[in-house]
């Protein structure tokens, strides 16, 4: 039978989507958004990204401009977000949470 997997499949594809990471993450800003989105294939380099980066990304370029990552990230990702954006210190904020979850 035959595979349905393209030839770049697989743990050397997968390096290939995190050399595509480094390379957007080296830059700043509306750059940095620009390299994620125009990548060969925007969600596997956005999902390769390291929840922190995405996290830092984010926080670089505003909520608004980052929707476009933001809607490729995985769950796992826009989670870390959500948790780090709604807590400050030990304490829960709703305002803050139920804001990130309206622009999700």
């Amino acid at each position: 039978m035959g595979s349905t997997r393209e030839p770049n499949d697989g743990p050397s594809r997968n390096l290939v989507y995190r050399e595509e990471a480094a390379y957007a993450l080296g830059k700043n800003g509306a750059e940095r958004l620009e390299a994620l989105l125009h990548a060969d294939k925007p969600m596997q380099v956005i999902r390769s990204l390291p929840d922190r980066d995405l996290y830092l990304t984010v926080r670089q370029v505003g909520p608004m401009d980052a929707l476009p990552i933001l809607a490729l990230a995985s769950a796992a990702q826009i989670q870390h977000v959500v948790d780090l954006e709604s807590w400050r210190q030990d304490r829960f904020d709703s305002d803050r949470a139920g804001a990130w979850v309206a622009v999700r």
